[in-house]
C-alpha cells in the first residue's frame, strides 16, 4: 500500500509539474492564412503582391492583382520549390516530377530562373540545392551524378564554370556553397574518409585550400552568410554527446582559423541556418533545450554583434525553418505557422488578415492551458 501511495503522489507530483510547465510555455503563432491551401504555396512575396502556388496536376502558377498566370507545368504530383533572397532579383525554381516516387537528398531536379514578381521561366539546368548569391547576380546548382557544383550568371548566360568535389564516399553529402565575389568560393567537400571539410577555391590563382574540417564523419557543417558575414556551425549526429559550435567569418576571410566560436552547446543542434532579411545582424536556428536522449527542439533568435541569444518557439518539435520572402515560418503538426513576420498584406484576394491580429508584426503571446 504505502508503494502504491509513492507512485500515485509521484503521478501527481509529475501531473502537477507538466501542468506549470504548459501553463508557462504555452504559445500561439498565428497559421499562415491564403486563399490557397498552405501545402500548395511555395512563394508569397512579404508585401502580399505576388503568389506562386502549385496544383495536384503538376502546374506551378503566379497570381496577382486578380491576374493568374501558369509558370510551367509537368507530370501530376511534381513538386516546386521556390527560392529568393533580400535582393528581390530573381527567383530560383526547382521542379521533381518524382518527389513521390524517388526519395533522395540529390534528386535530379530541373532548375529554371524567373524575374521576382515575373512569369516566364528561363531554363538552367538539372540538379538541386541551388543559391543565388552576389544580390542575385549568381546562381549554384549540385549535380550528384558528375559530382559538380555548377555556376551560372543570372544576366550573362555566357558566364558560367563549375567545380568538381569528392563527394563519392556519400551519397548523402551535397555541399555548402557561398560565393564571396566571382573569383573566390567557399564550398564543403569530403575527404577520403568521408569527413567534411571548408574549402576556399581562388578561381584567378587556380589555388585551393582547405579552411577547416570536423574530427570524423559523423560530423556535419552548415554555411550560411548573413550582411558580409559568414556563419559555420558544426554540429553532430543527435545520437553522438559532442554538442555544437558556431563560429563567425567576415567577408574578407582575413582570419580564417575557427580559434573561438561565438556559440557552444553540449547538445546536437539541427540548425537550419536562416538570416534575418530586414536586419542582417540577426540569425535564426534551430537548438536542442531538451537532452541526448529525449530531444527537444526550438527557434532561437542569434545576435550577431551583441551574441545574445532569444528563444522564438515554445514548440518542441520544431525541427526546420522557412523564409519565404522575410517571413519566417515553420511546420508544426501539418500547420504552416508565421513564426517572425508580418501577417497585414495590401492585396486581401492574395492573402487573408488574422481577424485576431490588430499589427503587422506577429506577436507570440503566453497563455494558459485551463
Amino acid at each position: 500500500m504505502a508503494s502504491k501511495n509513492k507512485l500515485l503522489q509521484s503521478i501527481a507530483r509529475n501531473f502537477v509539474l507538466y501542468s506549470i510547465s504548459t501553463t508557462l510555455y504555452s504559445v500561439e503563432y498565428p497559421e499562415l492564412m491564403a486563399k490557397q491551401s498552405n501545402e500548395n504555396i511555395r512563394l508569397i512575396s512579404k508585401d502580399g503582391k505576388y503568389t506562386y502556388y502549385q496544383k495536384k496536376s503538376g502546374s506551378l502558377h503566379f497570381s496577382t492583382n486578380y491576374s493568374l498566370k501558369e509558370v510551367l507545368k509537368s507530370e501530376p504530383g511534381t513538386q516546386y520549390t521556390l527560392l529568393s533572397t533580400p535582393a528581390r532579383k530573381q527567383i530560383v525554381i526547382q521542379e521533381n516530377p518524382l518527389f513521390n516516387q524517388q526519395f533522395t537528398v540529390n534528386p535530379n531536379e530541373k532548375i529554371y530562373l524567373i524575374n521576382f514578381g515575373g512569369y516566364t521561366p528561363k531554363m538552367i539546368g538539372h540538379g538541386s540545392h541551388a543559391r543565388l548569391h552576389l544580390q542575385d547576380k549568381w546562381l549554384s546548382y549540385f549535380d550528384s551524378k558528375s559530382k559538380k557544383i555548377f555556376f551560372q550568371n543570372t544576366e550573362n548566360e555566357a558566364l558560367k564554370f563549375n567545380i568538381s568535389i569528392n563527394a563519392r564516399i556519400n551519397p548523402f553529402f551535397y555541399p555548402q556553397v557561398i560565393m564571396i565575389d566571382e573569383t573566390t568560393i567557399l564550398f564543403s567537400d569530403l575527404n577520403a574518409d568521408g569527413s567534411t571539410g571548408i574549402f576556399k577555391l581562388e578561381r584567378q590563382k587556380n589555388n585551393l585550400t582547405l579552411l577547416e574540417k570536423v574530427i570524423s564523419y559523423q560530423h556535419q557543417i552548415e554555411l550560411v552568410a548573413c550582411n558580409q558575414r559568414i556563419i559555420i556551425l558544426k554540429k553532430a549526429h543527435p545520437h553522438l554527446h559532442v554538442g555544437t559550435e558556431m563560429y563567425l567569418w567576415n567577408f574578407n576571410l582575413e582570419q580564417t582559423k575557427l580559434v573561438k566560436p561565438i556559440y557552444q552547446s553540449q547538445l546536437a543542434d539541427p540548425g537550419s541556418l536562416q538570416c534575418d532579411y530586414d536586419d542582417q545582424h540577426k540569425l535564426y536556428f534551430i537548438k536542442n533545450t531538451g537532452s541526448t536522449s529525449k530531444p527537444e527542439y526550438d527557434a532561437f533568435i542569434f545576435d550577431l554583434e551583441s551574441y545574445e541569444i532569444k528563444r522564438l518557439t515554445y514548440l518542441f518539435s520544431n525541427t526546420s525553418l522557412i523564409n519565404m520572402d522575410g517571413v519566417l515560418l515553420s511546420i508544426d503538426r501539418g500547420k504552416l505557422l508565421v513564426i517572425k513576420g508580418s501577417n497585414l498584406y495590401k492585396e486581401s484576394d492574395l492573402l487573408n488578415p488574422l481577424s485576431t491580429q490588430t499589427s503587422g508584426d506577429v506577436k507570440a503571446e503566453l497563455r494558459n492551458e485551463n
